[in-house]
C-alpha cells in the first residue's frame, strides 16, 4: 500500500483488473500480514499437531542469536523419522554459519534480497544421488528431500526456532556456480535452502488464505 501511494496509485483501483485472474475471487483481498508474538507462536508449536502445523509460518525477521549445534542436531534427529523410498534415508544437511558466506550463498540463490543480511544460519538440504537407481527414480530425490525438509521445518518450529524455506529451482549454470563456490559434494542433489533463526518478540507474517481446491480431494 505504501509503495502504491508513493506513486499516486490507489490499490483498490487495480483489484477489479486482478480479480478475474484469481480462481478464488476473495483470495487477493484477503491477503495481508498478521502481527504475532513469539510467545503465542511458541505455545502453539508445543500444542497439538494441528496447532503446530497451523502456527508455522515462513519467517523473514531474525534476531542475531546464534543457533547452537545441539539445536540443529535435535531438529535433524526429529526429522530423521521422515519417510523415504525403501527407507534409504538419502537426505543430508549442510550448515553455513559465517555471515559473509551466507550472503554469498543467498546472492547465488537469488530469492532473499530483502532479508539475507539478517539470516544467522543457512542450511542446504540435499539428497545423495547414489541411493537412487535409474531414470525411473529421477524425481524421487526431490520427493524424499521435500518430505525431509518439511519435517525439519516442523522440528525447528517445535524446538522454538523460526525458518524460511528458499527454493533451488536453479539453472545448471547456477547450480555449478554454487557447487564450485562452496565445494559442494558432486554426488548430492540440492533440494532447497533453509534460513533458520530466532524470531523477534513481535513479527509480521503473511496471512495468505489457503485455496479451496487444496483443501478437498478431487474424485478420480
Amino acid at each position: 500500500v505504501v509503495w502504491h501511494r508513493a506513486r499516486g496509485v490507489n490499490p483498490i483501483d487495480v483489484y477489479p483488473f486482478l480479480l478475474p485472474y484469481s480462481e478464488n475471487s476473495g483470495h487477493l483481498l484477503a491477503s495481508a500480514n498478521i502481527l504475532l508474538t513469539r510467545d503465542e507462536v511458541l505455545r502453539s508449536a508445543k500444542g497439538t499437531i494441528a496447532q503446530a502445523i497451523a502456527s508455522r509460518y515462513s519467517v523473514r525477521q531474525f534476531l542475531p542469536t546464534r543457533i547452537d549445534e545441539e539445536a540443529v542436531h535435535q531438529a535433524m534427529a526429529i526429522a530423521s523419522k521422515s519417510p523415504s523410498v525403501c527407507n534409504r534415508q538419502g537426505f543430508r544437511v549442510h550448515e553455513i554459519r559465517d555471515a559473509q558466506r551466507i550472503r554469498e550463498a543467498l546472492l547465488i540463490q537469488g530469492g532473499s534480497s530483502g532479508f539475507l543480511e539478517a539470516v544467522p544460519l543457512l542450511l542446504v538440504v540435499s539428497t545423495k544421488a547414489p541411493v537412487f537407481f535409474g531414470l525411473y527414480e529421477r524425481n524421487q530425490p526431490f520427493v524424499d528431500g521435500g518430505l525431509y525438509a518439511m519435517s525439519l521445518m516442523l522440528a525447528f518450529h517445535y524446538l522454538g526456532w523460526a525458518t524460511c524455506p528458499l527454493n533451488w529451482c536453479a539453472s545448471p549454470g547456477k547450480d555449478r556456480h554454487f557447487r564450485r563456490a562452496f565445494s559442494f559434494p558432486d554426488d548430492e542433489l540440492i533440494v532447497m535452502f533453509l534460513a533458520v533463526g530466532q524470531m523477534p518478540e513481535q513479527l509480521l507474517v503473511p496471512a495468505s488464505r489457503r485455496l479451496r481446491h487444496v483443501m478437498r480431494p478431487s474424485l478420480l
